[in-house]
């Protein structure tokens, strides 16, 4: 049987993986974060018939732990991109076109706002972005926009 063939049901949320070749240190989900090969955690893991999962990379172990609905490490940007790729991907396209839409007309207000003088006065505009600022977003931009909104 192979070193890295799983022997206990998998649980995401509390497993062990060896990530890209590296077999000094062993990535724990629980902890999420890298743990010693002396960890007792991953001690009792192994005792209890646990075998240590490969992955190829970090960016691939992101993936699957996201697509579990398991914490990645907060402040590693591919883990945060995977979650807001996903959070993305769980939101219904009819959704996007629509958000995208009054997005847009906003937009078109706000240009409205800046190219007509009576409605131009610092009361008015205050706080508004520029004429320039304002350009309708194409979907690749409002894609962007949105993923930084999650």
């Amino acid at each position: 049987m192979p070193d890295d063939e799983i022997k206990l049901p998998l649980n995401p949320g509390n497993w062990f993986w060896f990530v890209a070749g590296d077999r000094t240190r062993v990535y724990s989900s629980a902890a999420v974060g890298y743990v010693p090969l002396t960890d007792p955690t991953y001690v009792a893991f192994l005792a209890n018939n646990g075998r240590t999962t490969a992955i190829r990379s970090e960016a691939e172990l992101w993936l699957v732990l996201v697509g579990y609905n398991v914490a990645v490490p907060a402040g590693d940007a591919v883990a945060q991109q995977a979650v807001k790729d996903r959070d993305y991907a769980l939101v219904p396209r009819a959704s996007h076109v629509m958000l995208r839409r009054h997005e847009n007309m906003i937009r078109e207000l706000v240009r409205t706002i800046r190219v007509v003088p009576a409605l131009n006065t610092a009361a008015d505009a205050n706080g508004l972005p520029s004429t320039a600022n304002a350009q309708d977003l194409s979907p690749a931009q409002f894609l962007i926009a949105f993923k930084q909104l999650l």
